[in-house]
């Protein structure tokens, strides 16, 4: 959600989705994890700056 002058002037949800092979072995699979919730972060940024909506909100002029 990103609010102006008090008012919500953009509001969506936004998804990723990952899937790995789990690993047995503990540091392993906390080190795959830790990269695979990377790769989610980056995947959800690149969204939210591709959307058309969110683009719109910076390039108007303020209210």
């Amino acid at each position: 959600m990103v609010q102006q002058g008090g008012y919500v002037v953009y509001d969506k949800s936004l998804e990723a989705h990952t899937s790995w092979s789990v690993q047995f072995i503990g540091v392993l699979a906390v080190q795959d994890g830790l990269m695979q919730a990377s790769a989610i972060f980056q995947t959800l940024v690149g969204k939210l700056f591709k959307d058309p909506d969110f683009l719109k909100v910076f390039a108007a002029p303020p209210a």
